[in-house]
């Protein structure tokens, strides 16, 4: 290796860790990871290799290092080090940024988005992002790249996939709003999006496996392909607090014309749920709004129709009672969901579920020598000390200026494709950027409120894709008009 190639590779290997340590900031600031009381389930699952049978998951698999080491940091440096490079990867081959250039985006998208919130939370959340930046660069600047690039992308793409079930779902999504903005390019005979044919297949490759993951894991382990009835219950509880049960159930409970649901047992303890008084604070309960709380009060709470019906009593109807309510009024169950889309992607906040929880402690308890234990509980996240509210009040208004932005991107793509066409290469780029970014979060939004409701931390995992735009478009003017004036002065003085 010559001295340029060796310079050149020291200075590509010292971004990369100005970047990953960056984005671990709230690490310093919390004084340890952030924890959830699924990252218990999840280390359970890495520690007995029993996978949950409603959500089969590969998160495990990188937890393993967690468990060898008896320390949280090998996960940590992991989710920032992938991070860090898919954003760097993501400067140099879509926005042309020098090293400068994309280590001050890397810390303007570390100020003011949710990002490196999640790079230390133990959950598989960060991935669901990661698989957007993963599929981008696949998919666009696939000639760009080597195979051991190639390689080093579709394993991301993977472990994102694999991560959690909703990914493949918001994934298929995009790809579907993305080839409807391609077949409309291709209808007005306009500039076209610079799709790789070979980033397509890689993509489309990628998620038949990570979509195959989740019912062969549930065949190997619970002998069915088919999720449990626990996943349905949540799903079910997002469509009663929607209203669009206790009419069927109150028509057809008792009338022998109809199929007797396992709810019908439970419809005074129903309808006393859904009739709950507003919380003050139900964020104190959970990350979400009171509609979310009631869906995770009738799924927890003592007393809880669903835990009644379907886990105390092991009924495994709940899934009829999903479908006959779709046929039961399905314009009802799309305005629902269309709302509630618009509602999620409007709160996509930090989730406050994280803002003191000390019984979290019962994973070091768990997993971890007596001193790590010790250790976090000097932690803001177990003292409740993470002022959230403080953040929120300047991420929340940022997320709103990044949707906004990334709409006009995907308005020029769409109707303004010769002001496109005019623009400086990099700027049409980043308007494709951020049109994808756009309708990745609109179908996370989207099928996350379809599935289980409006809990905040399933779009605040999503939100800095689109938050991250107005950092990108500033660096971007910025370093360009000093380029600009660098080659006039070279310029004069030649």
């Amino acid at each position: 290796m010559n001295q340029d190639a060796a310079k050149s590779l020291g200075l590509a290997w010292a971004q990369w860790l100005a970047a990953a340590l960056m984005l671990q900031w709230v690490w310093a600031y919390n004084g340890g990871a952030i924890l959830y009381g699924d990252s218990g389930q999840y280390l359970i699952s890495a520690q007995t290799g029993n996978l949950v049978a409603y959500r089969p998951s590969g998160y495990p698999l990188i937890l393993l290092p967690v468990l060898w080491l008896q320390g949280l940091w090998p996960v940590l440096w992991l989710q920032a080090g992938a991070t860090a490079w898919l954003l760097l990867r993501l400067l140099r081959l879509e926005l042309k940024l020098g090293p400068w250039a994309a280590l001050a985006a890397v810390l303007g998208v570390c100020l003011v988005t949710t990002l490196p919130w999640w790079v230390v939370t133990v959950m598989s959340d960060l991935w669901a992002s990661l698989t957007a930046l993963a599929a981008y660069l696949l998919l666009f600047h696939w000639p760009r790249q080597g195979r051991a690039e190639r390689f080093a992308l579709a394993l991301v793409l993977l472990l994102g996939l694999v991560s959690h079930i909703s990914a493949v779902l918001i994934l298929a999504a995009t790809l579907g709003l993305l080839a409807l903005l391609w077949g409309a390019g291709l209808l007005l005979g306009k500039r076209r999006l610079g799709l790789s044919g070979a980033g397509v297949l890689s993509v489309a490759a990628a998620l038949m496996v990570g979509g195959l993951f989740f019912p062969m894991a549930n065949l190997w382990q619970h002998q069915t392909a088919a999720p449990s009835t626990g996943a349905a219950r949540l799903a079910l509880a997002r469509v009663a607090t929607d209203g669009l049960v206790l009419d069927m159930l109150q028509e057809r409970c008792g009338n022998p014309a109809y199929y007797q649901y396992s709810l019908c047992a439970h419809m005074d303890s129903l309808q006393k749920f859904l009739s709950m008084p507003p919380m003050k604070n139900p964020t104190d309960y959970c990350p979400c709004s009171q509609e979310g709380y009631v869906n995770w009060a009738l799924n927890f709470a003592k007393g809880a129709p669903l835990h009644a019906a379907y886990v105390d009593e092991g009924a495994t109807d709940a899934g009829r009672v999903l479908w006959d309510s779709l046929l039961y009024h399905p314009w009802g169950h799309a305005a629902a969901v269309m709302e509630g889309t618009w509602d999620i992607y409007g709160n996509a906040v930090l989730s406050p579920f994280i803002n003191g929880k000390p019984s979290m402690g019962w994973v070091f308890k768990s997993f971890f020598p007596s001193d790590n234990f010790e250790a976090f509980k000097n932690t803001r996240v177990y003292k409740g000390t993470l002022r959230l509210e403080f953040f929120n009040r300047y991420l929340l208004p940022l997320v709103w200026l990044g949707a906004a932005v990334s709409l006009a991107s995907l308005l020029l793509l769409l109707l303004g494709q010769s002001l496109w066409a005019r623009l400086p290469k990099v700027y049409g780029q980043w308007a494709r950027l951020a049109a994808f970014c756009l309708l990745y979060t609109l179908s996370n939004a989207f099928i996350m409120y379809a599935a289980v409701g409006d809990h905040t931390r399933y779009q605040s995992r999503c939100s800095w894709l689109v938050a991250m735009q107005p950092v990108l478009l500033l660096v971007m003017a910025l370093f360009r008009r000093r380029r600009e004036a660098k080659g006039e002065q070279a310029a004069s003085a030649s």
